[in-house]
């Protein structure tokens, strides 16, 4: 398993996983739907509701992370339940990297970006008034299997390089990618849903999101694939950087890109 240390390489790598894992495909969907509801119900949380789902979500994580790194390589030293925690969000990331791809070149013109976790979460809950609500269904998404294991996958990872420091650390940086890209996720589509009602708007955004899910999916599966087979093919910290800047300055590109074309100057 690959070790994660608590240098700038390390917190880099993490945050740049924060911000593609704040662009998941279940994330969006959900975060569409809380937001389209609290819009439709004149709710003040509408606005935050990529906020809230990702701060329950990011609170798992954290949590779980720092519970492994505490337990330690005693509750998970069967080598077979190692590689489940390794290759589990290994093969989802190539799973939904193929669902969005085929999404995005079939010929109908409406995309919807795809995901699998979406349908576990019942309607009520997202249906719900609340902002406790929000948070609630992020927790509950990070409950669903993949996150987990990855989760106990760096708690592990951890309790080798230094412990519960180290995973808690890991987990907040990580949290605050994904919080920073839910957040505008959110804070865009609410803006465009007040200034506009042309559902085409909406599916060309979607549209540019669902390339950036793509390339950021495979990129991150295939990497993380070739370093569990060749541990020599690893990234430098320039690289990591880079890498990590070059995700963030995509999502930034694509949401001003929107913003000036809906003329949705004011989304923060």
């Amino acid at each position: 398993m690959e070790s994660i240390s608590i240098d700038f390489a390390g917190i880099t790598l993490m945050l740049a996983l924060g911000f593609r894992h704040g662009l998941d495909p279940d994330h969006i969907a959900v975060i569409d739907s809380l937001t389209m509801h609290h819009h439709g119900i004149k709710s003040s949380f509408g606005k935050w509701s990529g906020t809230l789902f990702a701060l329950g979500h990011g609170i798992v994580i954290t949590i779980v992370s720092v519970i492994f790194s505490f337990i330690g390589s005693s509750a998970i030293s069967n080598t077979w339940i190692l590689s489940v925690l390794e290759w589990v969000p290994v093969i989802l990331l190539y799973l939904v990297g193929f669902m969005n791809l085929k999404s995005l070149l079939s010929k109908t013109s409406e995309y919807k970006v795809q995901g699998w976790r979406f349908r576990f979460i019942p309607k009520k809950l997202l249906n719900s008034k609340s902002a406790f609500s929000i948070v609630l269904t992020g927790v509950l998404f990070a409950l669903v299997f993949d996150t987990v294991t990855q989760a106990a996958a760096w708690g592990y990872a951890a309790s080798l390089e230094g412990g519960i420091s180290i995973a808690l650390v890991m987990g907040l940086v990580f949290s605050v990618g994904m919080i920073a890209t839910d957040t505008i996720d959110g804070r865009i589509l609410y803006s465009i849903l007040n200034k506009t009602d042309n559902k085409s708007t909406i599916i060309s955004y979607r549209k540019w999101i669902g390339w950036c899910i793509v390339s950021m999916t495979y990129f991150i599966a295939i990497y993380k694939t070739l370093n569990t087979f060749s541990p020599q093919v690893q990234l430098s910290e320039t690289a990591y950087t880079l890498v990590g800047a070059l995700f963030f300055l995509s999502i930034v590109f694509i949401y001003a890109y929107i913003a000036i074309k809906t003329k949705c100057t004011k989304l923060i």
